[in-house]
């Protein structure tokens, strides 16, 4: 893990006139800057990958109310207010009916996951929602994530064919579905995030993150 752009900027550096093509994967603002920054190594030309998806082909959106007026909030105070909890349910509801084949759903936690998922049980709005989309949920355990996620793309592509209704897909933020794993096309025509993913502070590569960012401000 880099934690500096600088590091591999002086790495380039170091190689001088010797080094003539340089080749980074995962390209951000960060490593272009490095690029640039690179003094002694004479780069003629360079070419960079964006993304192949427009603008267009894209709408993003910030949902703040829910259809009957609560504020849409996963903070840990509002864990417990259930007309913020049926109105998110009520909210999505209307966007499955609207929303064809394949959605994904992100909750900060697993807690927070099985928590609405049980209300939205014993309230009747699990079977609202599955009127319209079949509903999968990911596993604690990875050794069941196979299944849910071949269970989930066998019922989006049915409905590509008109054979079934679609389906949604609750999951965490940070979690396996989340990295790593390729929802194209069809599989993924919305993906809502409920609440934001902050990093977990108790992870190794966060709290040496932390660390380093304090120690560059002294």
């Amino acid at each position: 893990m880099c934690l500096s752009q600088k590091v591999g900027s002086e790495t380039c550096d170091s190689k001088g006139p010797g080094l003539f093509s340089l080749l980074v994967s995962l390209f951000s603002c960060c490593e272009r800057l490095l690029v640039r920054k690179t003094k002694n190594a004479n780069f003629p030309g360079s070419f960079f990958c964006f993304f192949v998806v427009r603008n267009i082909q894209v709408e993003c959106m910030c949902i703040p109310k829910g259809v009957k007026g609560s504020s849409l909030t996963s903070s840990f105070r509002a864990g417990g207010d259930l007309a913020m909890t049926t109105d998110l349910g009520e909210t999505l509801v209307g966007l499955t009916r609207v929303i064809p084949h394949g959605m994904l759903f992100f909750f900060p936690s697993f807690q927070k996951l099985e928590t609405t998922l049980s209300r939205w049980m014993e309230s009747g709005l699990w079977n609202r929602i599955e009127e319209h989309k079949e509903i999968f949920s990911e596993p604690r355990h990875a050794r069941s994530l196979d299944k849910v996620i071949r269970g989930y793309e066998e019922r989006v592509d049915h409905s590509v064919k008109g054979e079934s209704r679609g389906a949604i897909l609750f999951a965490v933020f940070r979690g396996k579905i989340s990295e790593g794993i390729d929802f194209s096309d069809a599989k993924a025509r919305a993906v809502i995030c409920f609440g934001i993913p902050f990093p977990n502070v108790k992870e190794e590569a966060v709290a040496k993150k932390k660390q380093y960012n304090d120690g560059e401000r002294k």
